[in-house]
């Protein structure tokens, strides 16, 4: 029974139920079959996604990479950083809540879809984050965010080691060019491997604060929280980012 719950996913109890009468002909109660579960340690959780068909030896030979990289700097004064392109939104994103046993809590959907485009980075150590926003990601506006981190860290023999992933505006002409003459060193993440950067991490506890089962009228309403949640809010909930961002890079898997 436990095994055929751990490959197979039912949403209700209910369904649980009806399986145990087809399989061992037994009606058991709605009660009894959540006592069961619980006995046996099962808990009411959404899944995660994970990308489709990840190179499991790339990712693997990634962390062999990212280990030696941090024992590496353990004995310099250089510095790994997570960057990402991000593209967040006004939508709003249904999470579960306390509602009153026989109601339902409703949403208001509202039609803005438009993207905030974003390019940052994060530092483990002591989550520095350096963010900025832009028209449109492209290779120039790659650039210039290098540029940027360049000057919040301006230690001229301080190698920064930058880990992202192989979007096109990130491993274009423009960017290749530029790195020949900087200080960052680039560590791209094999193909299809969100869970290997940490800044996933971030983005779950900022929807957390900002998104769940929040309604914003409009547009430039999301784009200040969104805003005074980088500069403000996650200065005071710096002891949390530390204990779900870590160096755990495996955290999907």
């Amino acid at each position: 029974m436990a095994a055929h719950l751990e490959k197979n996913l039912y949403t209700k109890v209910k369904e649980i139920q009806a399986y145990i009468f087809k399989a061992y002909n037994k009606s058991l109660s709605i009660t009894t079959v959540y006592n069961w579960l619980k006995s046996n340690k099962f808990t009411y959780k959404k899944p995660k996604l994970v990308s489709a068909n990840p190179n499991i030896e790339a990712q693997k030979a990634f962390i062999e990479e990212y280990e030696t990289l941090m024992n590496q700097v353990a004995f310099t004064n250089d510095l790994v950083l997570f960057g990402d392109s991000v593209h967040p939104s006004q939508q709003t994103r249904p999470a579960y809540g306390s509602v009153k046993k026989g109601k339902d809590r409703l949403l208001e959907v509202k039609s803005g879809r438009k993207p905030i485009n974003l390019i940052d980075a994060l530092s483990l150590e002591d989550m520095d984050f350096v963010y900025k926003d832009y028209e449109t990601i492209n290779g120039l506006s790659a650039v210039d965010f290098l540029k940027k981190i360049e000057a919040r860290y301006p230690d001229e023999d301080q190698t920064i080691h930058l880990i992202w992933d192989g979007a096109g505006y990130h491993t274009c002409l423009e960017v290749q060019e530029y790195l020949k003459t900087s200080r960052i060193k680039v560590h791209y993440l094999p193909p299809r491997s969100p869970n290997l950067n940490a800044t996933e991490r971030l983005w779950k506890i900022m929807h957390e604060h900002l998104s769940n089962n929040r309604t914003y009228e409009k547009f430039k309403d999301f784009k200040k929280a969104l805003f005074e949640f980088f500069d403000s809010t996650m200065g005071g909930i710096k002891n949390v980012l530390v204990s779900r961002i870590t160096h755990d890079l495996l955290w999907l898997h």
